[in-house]
């Protein structure tokens, strides 16, 4: 019951960190940058099947504070956790390193087409002032955003599998006075 309980402060304190601060941190994204990094993370540690457990209520929850109603980002992030899995069983990477690296650029990649993808379908019919073009960041402050995203997902990825241990360890000490 208490590993319930932590997961559900662990997805607030995701959501509240996405609202308050990386929306503030980023603003020329129109995509979650940091929920499609815990997205990837989450997928990592977990796996897909019980990563969904944990993409979903979060994603619900923040399109349900930030807009009120569930969006297509709930869609998209089942869709990105699933092809995170795809690839972490099919590539056969480590998770450090280079293969941690690799990572971060497919979250990144992830966030710049949920971007374009974005841009595309919300901002076709405003007509030819407002091109996506104009919509996606230029070079530097691409650049930028990528050397901030870098740590933030390395901190999120070993944070995350520090809480994971920690709940396995929980879960092991509930029955080590079992006989």
């Amino acid at each position: 019951m208490n590993v319930f309980f932590y997961r559900i402060i662990l997805i607030l304190f995701f959501a509240l960190l996405q609202i308050s601060f990386f929306d503030i941190l980023f603003p020329w994204f129109r995509a979650p940058v940091y929920l499609v990094l815990v997205v990837v993370v989450v997928t990592l540690t977990r796996g897909f099947p019980q990563a969904l457990f944990f993409t979903v209520p979060l994603t619900l929850l923040v399109d349900a504070v930030t807009l009120g109603i569930p969006s297509w980002f709930s869609l998209y992030a089942v869709f990105l956790a699933y092809g995170t899995s795809f690839l972490s069983r099919r590539l056969l990477l480590t998770h450090q390193g280079f293969g941690l690296l690799l990572y971060a650029l497919v979250a990144f990649g992830s966030v710049l087409f949920y971007q374009a993808v974005f841009s595309f379908f919300v901002y076709q019919d405003i007509g030819p002032s407002l091109s996506l073009q104009s919509l996606w960041p230029r070079g530097t402050m691409l650049l930028l955003t990528f050397v901030t995203f870098l740590p933030i997902f390395v901190i999120s990825y070993f944070g995350m599998r520090h809480f994971e241990e920690y709940v396995k360890r929980l879960g092991q000490e509930q029955f080590r006075g079992i006989r």
